[in-house]
């Protein structure tokens, strides 16, 4: 009785029942994803609220939860094999669970771009760009990542430069 007083979601008794204990991860696991579920619908109903004149957010899925960043602080994310690395203005590194598709297709196309098959950019944090054969941006916080050479034209033409 006590455990349920202090918010226990099941219990169990020795010797163990396996049923039992699937039954009370399945608990576990719905609570944590509807509170992740509550938290994403917070998150939108935010960003309609603020409307056009303030940034929008986007919650980062990782490990231990939700982070949400405004998008106007996202520098860059990388791809590394099934997470994506995202890096904001305050220098920190946030590692998701999600693809780096996903926040492709998240992230408004006029103001980030993929440049690479692992890297999409802020356009407004780019500060030189190298020719080469694709060529390598150079971002604001010194950054170099390499242009895909398919994706070279597309990307000089967004700053009217070919």
């Amino acid at each position: 009785m006590r455990a349920f007083r202090y918010s226990a979601l099941d219990y169990l008794l020795k010797p163990v029942n396996i049923d039992d204990l699937k039954t009370a991860v399945e608990k576990a696991t719905s609570k944590v994803n509807l509170k992740n579920i509550n938290l994403q619908l917070n998150n939108l109903l935010f960003n309609l609220q603020k409307g056009t004149d303030s940034p929008a957010r986007i919650a980062i899925n990782s490990q231990k939860g939700l982070t949400f960043v405004s998008i106007n602080d996202i520098m860059r994310c990388e791809a590394k094999g099934n997470y994506t690395y995202i890096y904001t203005t305050d220098f920190q590194k946030h590692v998701s669970t999600k693809n780096i598709k996903a926040y492709e297709d998240m992230l408004p196309a006029n103001i980030f771009f993929r440049i690479h098959h692992s890297h999409v950019i802020n356009l407004g944090f780019v500060k030189k760009y190298h020719k080469g054969r694709g060529g390598v941006v150079e971002m604001n916080d010194g950054t170099m990542i390499e242009v895909a050479t398919r994706r070279k034209n597309e990307f000089l033409a967004l700053f009217s430069a070919k």
